[in-house]
């Protein structure tokens, strides 16, 4: 199976990077293929957005099993991070698994909808047209969970939940 990580970065000690390399070492001790944002952006210190550039399309590839939420330093943390959060919504928004990462597997419990939803989305991303460009791009199908950047920011599995009907 081929997961990508993804969990709260910016902001912390070293971008959380040993956190993201510790879960990659586990789950591909299991047989795991990982993406993991520390390894395919860390070394050139690209900006968010740019990272989010090269990320987004792994996240909704069709040969992406899902996403691992990684849960460090504390269980909610990465509820309050922007690419976290447009990571787990635009999964979910292709059909993919969403599940908080944990050393125990039969502890690893899907993410829904409703808990995307704790969190409204106030998104750094200047540029949502040009980011669904270059997902579009990658050839991933891709359900537009953007928000127009001149409407009131809404919690994302609303967004989701508005589209899909």
């Amino acid at each position: 199976m081929r997961w990508y990580l993804a969990g709260a970065m910016s902001g912390l000690p070293e971008d959380n990077y040993p956190a993201f390399r510790r879960v990659a070492v586990k789950l591909r001790a299991e047989g795991h293929e990982v993406l993991n944002p520390a390894e395919l952006c860390g070394p050139q210190r690209l900006t968010w957005h740019e990272c989010m550039e090269i990320c987004l399309p792994f996240v909704i590839h069709h040969k992406t099993t899902g996403v691992f939420i990684i849960q460090e330093p504390t269980p909610h943390r990465w509820t309050q991070s922007d690419g976290a959060c447009i990571e787990a919504c635009a999964a979910l928004a292709v059909g993919k698994e969403v599940r908080l990462y944990h050393p125990d597997p039969a502890e690893r419990h899907l993410v829904t909808e409703r808990y995307v939803h704790m969190r409204p989305l106030f998104s750094p991303i200047r540029d949502l047209e040009g980011l669904a460009a270059s997902v579009t791009a990658s050839g991933a199908e891709f359900k537009a969970i953007g928000v127009d950047a001149r409407s009131e920011r809404e919690p994302c599995a609303d967004r989701h939940s508005r589209q899909a009907g």
